[in-house]
């Protein structure tokens, strides 16, 4: 799943729908949140109430579910901020950034033996 949060100018549902196209992939939900009501949920559930993720990378096993306002607490995340909210030691940037999603990735692969389109 992926959700285009409404954060900076530009940032429209048109927007999200052209960024959309960079991940063709058909296990791939796309939403879009111009209130950032996903965004305030997610920071919640890093235990941070009154701040908006985005620009967050969550990693959940394969039977979470989301009930509720708050979502579950991810099994494990990284992100892009800068705020001084977010846990630092998770903050990975441009190339880094993407050498640990694809580890990650790598790793619950692996581990829950999901990753691969039904035909």
């Amino acid at each position: 799943m992926v959700v285009w949060i409404s954060m900076m100018e530009g940032d429209t549902l048109e927007a999200a729908r052209k960024g959309s196209e960079t991940l063709p992939d058909p296990r791939i939900r796309f939403f879009f949140d111009p209130i950032q009501q996903s965004g305030q949920a997610i920071a919640a559930s890093l235990g941070n109430p009154r701040e908006v993720a985005w620009d967050v990378y969550l990693f959940y096993p394969p039977d979470s579910v989301w009930e509720g306002r708050i979502p579950p607490g991810p099994e494990m995340y990284m992100h892009q901020l800068s705020d001084s909210w977010a846990d630092q030691g998770r903050l990975f940037q441009d190339l880094e950034l993407g050498k640990e999603l694809h580890r990650e990735m790598s790793i619950r692969i692996d581990r829950y033996k999901v990753g691969k389109v039904k035909e």
